[in-house]
């Protein structure tokens, strides 16, 4: 039933993503009209450490959040009612939100005792005991005269299983009512419920069909951000947002990376709040759209730019980087300056976040985000062969990873598939008339694109995981050149003798880094060289493989699917020619002609150690001028791999884990290729 009351809050959408559940608004509450999705600094006992309100003023900060289990200790409730609440108190005249308590039953367990009637605290600052009911709750959250309010729920670590995960939602469900019984002032605050049920996908369902009811103003996701795996956390965030009432915010509780909350955003989340940016900035770290940097680092010693050229905030437009590796450890303030810092980064990337749902262009934005992040985990993996490719372009290079998870905890099937968007050999042009060999060199990334996600829409029970490194091969003085040394991800040195075979220096790092998931089989799939084609013609998939039992399924799997698969030669001769440098421990390409399939396939075996290992090489069937069973004519110039977000939310569930939603024209075609059936049998 409405609330015989004026609502507090009104929630109003003005835009939204046309290939997600994004979507942009304006929460309007006593104190300011809040634009969301929104970013929440935490200030937990009424301050920001290390920041006056007028500072946080100044980077355009809309609400902030404080603790009813602090607040209610310190100052307590005496004090901010002479001084009418926490605004007046901390001199802070935009929007409040004050937590309940209820997340210090898991952060501080061992002084907490959980009953039916509330949860009893032992004070950490003076040991004494504090009862917070959900009434108790109601009583401080009233005095402090924040603009959303929490209700009591009962919180259990995310990783907790069994019966106590059913009590703990049934228990929040019983403590709303307590709390909406005993809120005094519900013209002027808004409370919002907290959906509780663990990972457990029918006790969040249960939990939001009971406190829908209730017709709160808004509605929180508590109880994750714990430890879980992502493709929990994922799960369990797009289940709530499909199911929770559309004219209400969703606030996702204790989440604030910024990966998570681009990714919660085009799940439909509208609300974030986390300790990370201001408690990073206290141990000298720094967000930039290229990921942290650790400013305690000798290195910066040196570098006499601010921490982000672009931004303009108090600390980058007055301090060098140089400046605050000097007064960090010596001088308090060098925590308010990061801090400063940190939070102008995440109060601009919602802000750019928001426009870019305005303008319906939010799947650009989350890929120029994932890029800027690629690039920095790329160079943290130490993948220099991958990286020696893309370093003559202005283009960052992208590593995408898409994770099917239907298997329990088996062993994954991995394939891995390079990309190369734009590939003109490093130095050289290739002349027009190979422009449709240039497109070809996306087709390792498209079949495994495609394979899995054909796979997910089938249901099919295994793990698979897919790995695509993308990059573009483009002519500058930065490109590598012959004769240049470069280290893959395994520390093996590489001579480079020719800079038109760059596809295997990609695999090469892809496929060291595919041995992190422990695969009971590894397939890389790629368009690597032309002599392919002219050995087999363009009808027939050269086939490398470390295991004969292996070689057989793909064989009858590609029997069945109408693609002739014929297997090539894994010889010592081969491993001898690229590993016959002098200055490296291997060749990217052999100094003796002829073999050049053979040797490529020779070089990539330098970077696998599993027993069950395949390499496709499709230099062939991708340059293919008719019809066969999967490939259409053309099919390397005229499909287009988009980096986008899916429309579909069923994709999204099934392929949670991915950073990226790859969508695919034509993928019913991929489901008859040779690697749909080998997973398929």
């Amino acid at each position: 039933m409405p609330p015989s009351h004026t609502r507090p809050l009104i929630f109003k959408t003005i835009g939204e993503c046309s290939k997600s559940r994004a979507r942009v608004s304006k929460m309007s509450l006593p104190h300011q009209v809040v634009d969301t999705p929104v970013f929440m600094p935490v200030g937990t006992q009424g301050s920001l450490k290390g920041l006056l309100p007028s500072q946080l003023e100044d980077l355009n900060c809309q609400i902030i959040l404080g603790n009813t289990y602090h607040l209610g200790t310190r100052p307590g409730v005496d004090i901010l009612n002479q001084f009418g609440g926490l605004h007046q108190f901390m001199q802070w005249n935009h929007a409040l939100l004050t937590d309940s308590g209820g997340f210090q039953m898991v952060s501080l367990l061992e002084l907490a005792k959980i009953t039916e009637e509330g949860v009893e605290f032992q004070a950490p600052h003076d040991g004494s005991t504090l009862l917070l009911t959900p009434e108790e709750s109601m009583e401080i959250q009233n005095s402090i005269g924040a603009d959303v309010m929490m209700q009591l729920d009962d919180v259990v670590s995310v990783l907790t299983v069994g019966p106590r995960v059913e009590e703990a939602m049934e228990r929040s469900v019983r403590w709303l009512d307590r709390c909406i019984s005993a809120h005094k002032r519900p013209a002027e605050q808004s409370l919002f419920a907290i959906i509780q049920g663990g990972l457990d996908e029918n006790l969040r369902r249960r939990c939001i069909e009971l406190m829908a009811t209730r017709d709160t103003d808004g509605y929180a996701i508590g109880g994750l951000s714990g430890g879980e795996e992502k493709d929990d956390f994922w799960r369990i965030v797009s289940l709530c947002c499909q199911l929770l009432p559309e004219d209400r915010p969703r606030y996702c509780m204790g989440v604030g990376y910024p990966l998570d909350m681009v990714v919660c955003c085009a799940l439909g989340v509208d609300m974030f709040d986390c300790v990370y940016p201001t408690r990073t900035a206290r141990f000298g770290t720094a967000l930039t759209p290229q990921g942290t940097i650790n400013l305690k680092h000798k290195k910066y010693k040196s570098i006499y730019s601010p921490i982000q050229s672009d931004c303009s905030c108090l600390t980058c437009k007055s301090y060098s980087c140089s400046y605050l590796n000097f007064i960090i450890g010596n001088e308090s303030v060098a925590a308010s300056l990061i801090t400063i810092h940190n939070l102008a980064y995440m109060l601009g990337l919602m802000r750019s976040l928001r426009q870019s749902i305005a303008d319906d262009n939010f799947p650009v934005f989350v890929n120029d985000f994932m890029t800027n992040i690629d690039r920095q985990w790329i160079e943290k993996e130490k993948m220099g062969a991958f990286l020696s490719v893309a370093q003559g372009s202005t283009e960052d290079p992208v590593f995408l990873e898409m994770h099917y998870k239907a298997a329990g905890n088996s062993a994954p099937i991995v394939f891995v598939g390079k990309g190369i968007t734009f590939d003109t050999g490093g130095i050289s042009i290739k002349p027009s008339n190979k422009m449709d060999e240039m497109r070809g060199d996306m087709g390792g990334a498209a079949c495994v694109a495609a394979t899995i996600l054909a796979i997910a829409h089938l249901n099919l029970p295994v793990n698979v995981i897919g790995l695509i490194p993308l990059c573009e091969n483009m002519p500058s003085g930065n490109a590598i050149k012959p004769g240049d040394v470069v280290y893959a991800r395994n520390q093996k040195s590489i001579q480079i003798n020719n800079t038109d075979a760059e596809g295997r220096l990609i695999l090469a790092d892809a496929l060291d880094y595919a041995h992190t998931f422990n695969p009971r089989t590894l397939i890389d799939v790629a368009t690597l060289t032309g002599a392919i084609g002219v050995a087999l013609g363009g009808i027939v998939t050269g086939t490398f493989s470390n295991s004969n039992k292996l070689w057989n399924q793909l064989y009858k799997s590609g029997v069945e699917s109408g693609d002739r698969l014929w297997r090539m030669p894994l010889y010592k001769h081969y491993q001898k020619q690229v590993t016959n440098s002098v200055l490296a421990d291997c060749l990217n390409v052999s100094k003796t002609p002829g073999g050049g399939s053979c040797t490529a396939a020779a070089f990539l075996s330098e970077f696998v150690s599993v027993k069950n290992w395949a390499h496709l090489d499709i230099g062939g069937t991708m340059m293919h001028s008719n019809e066969i069973p999967y490939l259409p004519k053309g099919m390397s110039g005229t499909w287009n791999l988009r980096i986008a977000m899916s429309d579909s939310l069923k994709l999204q569930q099934e392929c949670v884990k991915c950073k990226y939603l790859i969508i695919f024209p034509g993928i019913s075609f991929l489901r008859s290729s040779p690697l749909y059936m080998y997973m398929r049998n």
